[in-house]
């Protein structure tokens, strides 16, 4: 479980802002409006925060994860794994609202192309985070968790993926996901109203 034979995720670039930050700068320099509806406004906030959360815990998960990796010992590696439970769950929730906010009328615009991007891998991270959240029925039912499975969130032994019972999901699948949602936060920020744009 802990014994990883490489450890090289995708990774976040260090200088890539949150969306909070982001929202704010909108809301202060350009004096971007949040949405007018009251249900739309708070998913869409809870989206921003969501999605800021899901990179720190990634980023986190990838740091402990590598300092197991570096120097042994079985405590980085087991917060390490914790960091992408959250992860996971957060992502999925990330997905959730954004599924809500663009179906409300008079919602910030979201890319398409960008929203079939964060839809490829809805169903593996799904299965993930449901194996994550009953697992103990699965530890329980006969025959529902063989020998040799996960019955944790794990690595797999090539650093390649995220397991848990018989899911899986790459981690190069997570990130990519996170970053389109992180990139259709910031499309949704820039749509929405302000005087500036209004008046160019």
């Amino acid at each position: 479980m802990a014994y990883l034979s490489k450890f090289d995720p995708p990774l976040f670039d260090e200088n890539l802002g949150t969306l909070c930050g982001h929202f704010e700068l909108g809301l202060i320099l350009q004096g971007r409006q949040p949405p007018q509806d009251k249900a739309v406004s708070r998913f869409f906030t809870a989206y921003l925060i969501v999605v800021d959360k899901a990179i720190r815990e990634y980023r986190s998960g990838c740091i402990k994860v590598m300092e197991n990796f570096k120097s042994g010992g079985i405590r980085p590696y087991i917060e390490g794994t914790g960091h992408f439970e959250t992860c996971v769950n957060s992502v999925k929730r990330a997905m959730r609202l954004l599924t809500r906010i663009v179906k409300a009328p008079d919602s910030p615009t979201a890319d398409r192309q960008l929203r079939r991007s964060i839809s490829v891998w809805e169903t593996q991270l799904t299965s993930v985070r449901d194996a994550i959240e009953h697992i103990d029925a699965d530890i329980l039912s006969n025959g529902g968790l063989e020998e040799g499975m996960a019955h944790l969130l794990t690595i797999s032994d090539d650093g390649l993926r995220l397991e848990i019972g018989a899911y899986s999901i790459p981690l190069q699948a997570l990130h990519a996901t996170i970053a389109s949602l992180h990139q259709a936060g910031s499309v949704m920020i820039q749509s929405l109203p302000s005087p500036v744009s209004n008046n160019a």
